[in-house]
């Protein structure tokens, strides 16, 4: 899966643990701001682009979900789970094996 400038400054900011507001703050922009980067309708400057390197499978799950515009809660659904389950193995705090292979199905 071939990753874009959006998908790896969100996946920088969920492997720190970070919210939209907090990155904003370091990166000394507005939350509106950098929220339009993380959406794609405004182009991120060279200075804060990302490099994350290979990405971990939960992470591959999240953005085929979030390129699909699908919530976790029709994932969950589809999958037979709770919402709140599916964002554990989708921050890899729960065993994301069952949400790999769901999406293995889907594609």
């Amino acid at each position: 899966m071939r990753t874009t400038q959006v998908d790896r400054l969100f996946i920088y900011r969920k492997r720190r643990g970070e919210s939209q507001g907090t990155v904003a703050k370091r990166f000394r922009v507005t939350i509106r701001k950098y929220v339009a980067w993380e959406n794609g309708t405004v182009d991120i400057p060279m200075r804060y682009r990302k490099k994350v390197g290979a990405l971990k499978p939960f992470e591959r799950c999240v953005l085929l979900r979030r390129r699909n515009g699908w919530t976790q809660q029709w994932v969950a659904t589809c999958m037979g789970c709770t919402r709140v389950w599916l964002g554990l193995m989708e921050n890899g705090k729960a065993p994301s094996k069952a949400l790999e292979e769901w999406w293995n199905e889907q594609y």
